[in-house]
């Protein structure tokens, strides 16, 4: 009797320990994120759930892969009384865990960091065994905060803190935090938490949205697709042809070349709505950008000053090339400078030898004497030396005219400075009218035009010896009043850009009168123009858009997107071809078709020259008839394509030397013309109708 009396205490302890009650099969913590003030509007509220997946050995330890709503992995390791977070998994040993919980403790024992902000000293106040809506017994410890004895925290095996989860963010000094709305398993719902969001169900937190992802692969015009989803159970694809299909994986073949949007729905049983993600294909296309320039910096800025001369920004370290990436110089800002600058946000350069930075001040950091996080170079960015500025504040924007005269553009209440002697003093430009500075730019040595926001209002000014001469606010009207400039650009005084995530402005009277144009594209970070008809937008995954007639009208010349791909910058030395700075490569312009499986027809062989294939007149007017010559190569077939690779003409060679193309039903834009002769070369060149 006594024997069967321990038996069942020894199976009634067991059933108190961690690894019977975690992780249950099926188990989900149902919360959401409330983000702070400066992330989103008041009330927003993000999911932030936590699922348990399967357990996993790794360095020879068990440990328990969770996976998040949005789709981060956790490693969580339990020893039975101890619960670790494990920060990192390689190099093995498990060397780096974070200690969530450990229920060995007692009353009256004292710990650090049980609090969730993981910061006071704490008691243990109570520890006792409480039942959840499973019926199975949990153990809870009750802490109190030392010295104060204000606020009881309680933690419960399996579950965590009972209003914050169990990976909880409690707050911060911006008041963002993470909030438990319930627990549920393979059994049902284990636990709600009676202080939760009434608005928020248990349901909607626990059912997570699908989160569609897939790659491509292909043989001519045959893509084969690798459905990478996660959290869906079915899927609908749409090939952007009209077709469609329920597969998994499916394979698709296309029959006419062009830009096709293939997009990949995912569902879930719990929930009616999908996710979508899309891609943009090129089938039999032709487009002009090389191949990307991978840089061995992830670059957080760059400045192309010519085909040779590069620099690119990481954090505190310029990296600079005189040799177009051959090799590389780099300088560190020494760590003299920690409480002068955080972060390098802006480079400039007005000539090989004369150069300037600047940055953003670390937060909650004393300027030691004045100085600021400006930094000038004489010697093409080998060395920088810093400069004063008297009231210094977070410079977003850099420009140098000549070795004597730079700006400084950061935010208010001195959102622009000027120097006249190379940094030794500096002078605050009085009647600014933006609160933060977005762009800068000098068409003329005597003129600084800049542009920037107020109460999220489009402001754009200009600056002549030291004072401005022109201030205008500039509406975008309801819809899009938030919107705030991202760069600008100027061809001459009077003919400039600015551009918005959405909307591109245009001005022909200086800066007087501006026209605003809605695309159909978002993410839009900066703009350029090589003469008053050839421009360049770029921006968010992978967005190129060009334009021939002014910004009339605007194509996508590059249908090979890529998403989380960001383009940021845009530089168009003299003499040579633009320049994309984007995520760690630089892309240019190229004089010649380029051809990248997947995205591009095979053009080989290409007679590229003068001799081989004249056009005439390119760019065609008014007139819109263009004679094309070849004078070695007789008959055979010619096509021509539009900036996104679609077929829009197609007309035999009659067997002479020469052919006239009728353009007159074409919209006016950027064209590639392909002629293919009875012998089977292949001709190719650029067409502009204006």
């Amino acid at each position: 009797m006594k024997q069967f009396s321990l038996l069942l205490l020894l199976c009634l302890s067991f059933t108190l320990t961690g690894q019977q009650l975690f992780p249950s099969q099926g188990l989900i913590y149902g919360a959401v994120y409330h983000p702070n003030v400066y992330e989103a509007p008041p009330g927003t509220t993000w999911d932030y759930s936590l699922k348990y997946e399967v357990d996993t050995l790794i360095c020879g330890e068990m440990l328990h892969l969770f996976r998040t709503s949005n789709d981060h992995n956790y490693f969580i390791q339990n020893t039975g009384d101890q619960y670790y977070w494990i920060l990192k998994t390689d190099p093995c040993p498990l060397m780096n865990k974070h200690l969530l919980y450990d229920f060995s403790l007692e009353a009256g024992d004292t710990v650090s960091g049980y609090s969730p902000n993981f910061q006071l000293e704490q008691i243990v106040f109570q520890k006792d065994t409480v039942f959840l809506n499973d019926g199975k017994p949990r153990r809870r410890i009750i802490f109190k905060d030392i010295p104060y004895d204000l606020k009881q925290y309680e933690i419960i095996e399996g579950i965590g803190y009972p209003n914050y989860g169990f990976l909880p963010l409690a707050g911060s000094h911006e008041g963002e935090y993470n909030e438990l709305i319930c627990v549920r398993d393979s059994s049902g719902v284990i636990y709600s938490n009676p202080e939760a969001d009434s608005t928020i169900s248990c349901a909607s937190t626990t059912c997570f949205h699908p989160i569609p992802r897939f790659t491509f692969s292909c043989n001519g015009s045959e893509f084969s697709f690798l459905n990478q989803s996660t959290f869906a159970s079915t899927y609908h694809w749409d090939f952007g042809d009209g077709q469609t299909s329920f597969e998994m994986d499916p394979v698709h073949e296309y029959k006419d070349e062009g830009c096709y949007t293939v997009t990949l729905s995912a569902y879930t049983n719990c929930r009616p709505e999908p996710q979508f993600s899309m891609e943009v294909l090129n089938v039999g296309g032709i487009h002009y950008w090389n191949p990307p320039i991978e840089l061995p910096f992830p670059s957080r800025q760059a400045f192309v000053r010519t085909n040779e001369h590069w620099s690119l920004v990481e954090e505190k370290t310029i990296h600079t090339t005189h040799d177009g990436g051959q090799s590389w110089f780099d300088y560190t800002l020494p760590d003299s400078f920690a409480n002068v600058i955080a972060t390098i946000q802006d480079i400039y350069f007005s000539s090989e030898t004369n150069g300037i930075l600047g940055g953003r001040a670390p937060y909650n950091s004393s300027i030691p004497d004045g100085l600021t996080s400006v930094f000038f170079t004489n010697d093409g960015g080998e060395t920088w030396v810093p400069t004063f500025v008297p009231d210094p504040d977070d410079i977003s924007h850099v420009l140098q005219i000549n070795e004597d005269v730079s700006y400084l553009g950061g935010e208010y209440p001195d959102p622009i400075y000027i120097t006249y002697n190379g940094g030794d003093s500096w002078d605050a430009i009085e009647g600014v009218n933006a609160f933060r500075i977005r762009d800068m730019c000098s068409p003329s040595n005597d003129l600084l035009y800049y542009c920037g926001h107020a109460s999220y209002d489009v402001r754009f000014g200009v600056i002549q010896d030291g004072e401005v001469i022109l201030a205008k606010e500039i509406s975008l009207g309801d819809q899009y009043s938030g919107e705030i400039p991202n760069a600008l650009f100027f061809l001459d005084p009077q003919t400039g850009w600015i551009l918005t995530s959405r909307k591109v402005l245009s001005t022909t009277n200086g800066g007087l009168d501006w026209s605003i144009q809605s695309l159909n594209a978002t993410g839009m970070q900066d703009i350029y123009f090589e003469n008053k008809d050839h421009g360049l937008i770029i921006g968010d995954h992978g967005l190129i858009l060009e334009s021939f007639n002014g910004g009339i009208s605007w194509d996508s010349t590059y249908c090979g997107h890529e998403y989380l791909l960001w383009y940021r910058e845009l530089f168009w030395p003299e003499n040579t071809n633009p320049f994309i700075a984007g995520t760690g490569d630089l892309l240019q312009l190229s004089d010649t078709p380029v051809q990248v499986d997947c995205q591009t027809v095979a053009i080989d062989p290409v007679i590229n020259t003068p001799q081989a294939l004249t056009i005439f007149p390119n760019p065609v007017g008014a007139s819109r008839l263009v004679e094309i010559h070849y004078p070695e190569l007789a008959g055979g077939e010619l096509r021509l394509y539009n900036t996104s690779g679609q077929l829009v003409l197609k007309q035999a060679l009659p067997p002479t030397d020469r052919t006239q193309l009728d353009c007159s039903t074409l919209p006016p834009g950027f064209y590639v013309i392909r002629l293919t002769t009875s012998t089977g070369n292949i001709l190719i060149d650029k067409l502009i109708i204006q």
